[in-house]
């Protein structure tokens, strides 16, 4: 499982469903009732609270509360430069123009709002995800060089320390989905 996938912002969902039960539970005349809902109140406030602090502590780095994610060599798997050797630079911005369409965050597609191209050097596609009450910012910035085509992500969310990770998750995203389509190239 990559844990840069899950949207931490679920958990901070299940914290409140947990008090609301409780009150529930206190509003119950029977009593039966009432020790049903404390205790689906105590799991689900505790099932919240375990998970949140967990993924805190597996991914307890400032990069996690940045607003800003950029890949480079030397980070890990999930955020790392990618260089392609499969096609040359202009299939893979299409791929990756492909792969940002196909993806959906809160249950909102991904929309590529600007594609710059040259005749057979890459370029730069600008994707906006749309959030709950903001949205963020993708730049893939896809050039040839000796190697292959790099591909250089940079994710920006607006919202600060209550992105929780966001733009890790969106870098991730992208990329395990242009890893897929550019393997299904080269095959």
């Amino acid at each position: 499982m990559n844990l840069f996938l899950i949207p931490w912002e679920l958990y901070l969902l299940l914290l409140p469903l947990g008090l609301l039960l409780a009150l529930l539970s206190l509003a119950q005349r029977r009593a039966t009732d009432a020790r049903a809902f404390r205790q689906a109140a105590i799991g689900c406030g505790a099932v919240g609270a375990v998970l949140l602090v967990g993924g805190l502590l597996v991914e307890a780095t400032p990069a996690l509360m940045a607003d800003t994610v950029q890949t480079s060599p030397a980070a890990i798997p999930p955020l790392r430069t990618r260089v392609y050797t499969a096609a040359p630079a202009n299939d893979i911005l299409r791929e990756g123009i492909l792969a940002a369409e196909a993806q959906r965050s809160w249950f909102r597609p991904w929309r590529v709002v600007r594609r710059d191209q040259t005749p057979i050097a890459g370029g730069q596609i600008q994707v906006q995800i749309a959030g709950w009450v903001w949205d963020d910012t993708l730049i893939a910035n896809i050039r040839p060089e000796e190697q292959g085509v790099q591909v250089d992500v940079t994710a920006r969310s607006p919202a600060g320390l209550l992105a929780l990770g966001a733009p890790r998750r969106h870098v991730a995203q992208f990329l395990a989905a242009l890893d897929a389509r550019v393997a299904a190239l080269g095959q």
